[in-house]
């Protein structure tokens, strides 16, 4: 068995939508605390951190505030293929 309730690593995009940034969040069965990585896409500065695990999970930079939300993967991926679909690809 896994002692892993939560574990997940994306790549995260700027306001022009370019890959600039990632996050990464590891939480343990035991715990209500989520580890998480991250470079901000913003600013490019990184840090490692705990949060309080919730869903929808978000964390803030603490270096330029911006608030890094993960959401489900099915509907991130509906958003990305709209997108696709829109700029003609």
């Amino acid at each position: 068995m896994s002692n892993v309730r939560y574990l997940t690593s994306r790549e995260l995009q700027n306001d022009q939508g370019k890959v600039t940034g990632m996050i990464k969040v590891l939480v343990p069965k035991d715990s209500n605390d989520a580890k998480v990585k991250y470079v901000c896409p913003m600013c490019l500065k990184g840090e490692d951190t705990t949060a309080e695990w919730k869903k929808p999970f978000a964390v803030e930079c603490k270096f330029c505030g911006h608030k890094m939300k993960l959401s489900k993967l099915l509907a991130q991926f509906k958003k990305d293929k709209k997108a696709a679909l829109a700029k003609g690809g």
